[in-house]
Parts: structure tokens; sequence; C-alpha cells
């Protein structure tokens, strides 16, 4: 009976060890697999101007917004 009993218990606690190692796994896959985007443009009149950006995670990370302005 006590046998029974400490193998539900254990039974339990695998079960919820294996949901937790695959929770961590898909977020180690989201990270890994998620494509970095680049944003780049340009512009020529009577000034030269242009702007850059890079984002990741599906736009939740921004890194790289710049612009420049030159006469030329």
């Amino acid at each position: 009976m006590i046998r029974l009993i400490l193998l539900g218990i254990l039974k339990g606690i695998g079960i919820l060890l294996l949901v937790l190692l695959l929770l961590l796994l898909l977020m180690v896959l989201v990270v890994l697999l998620s494509p970095i985007r680049y944003h780049l443009e340009g512009e020529k009149r009577a000034a030269v101007s242009g702007s850059f950006g890079v984002s990741w995670l599906f736009g939740a990370i921004q890194i790289g917004r710049a612009s420049c302005r030159e006469r030329v």
C-alpha cells in the first residue's frame, strides 16, 4: 500500500518535471529561432538622410534606431 502511494507521488513529480523541461525547451527554441529583422531606408534630395534599425523577438527588443541627415 505504501509502495503504491510512493509510486503515485513519484509519478506526479516526474510529470511535473517533464512539463517544466518542455516549457524551458520551448522558450529556448523561441529565442534561438526568432528572426532578427533589419530596417534600412535612405533618401537623397537637397540633403542626404537615412535611418537604420534592428529588432528581435517579434519587435520586443529594438536595437540601433539611428538616423542621419547631412547637406550635400
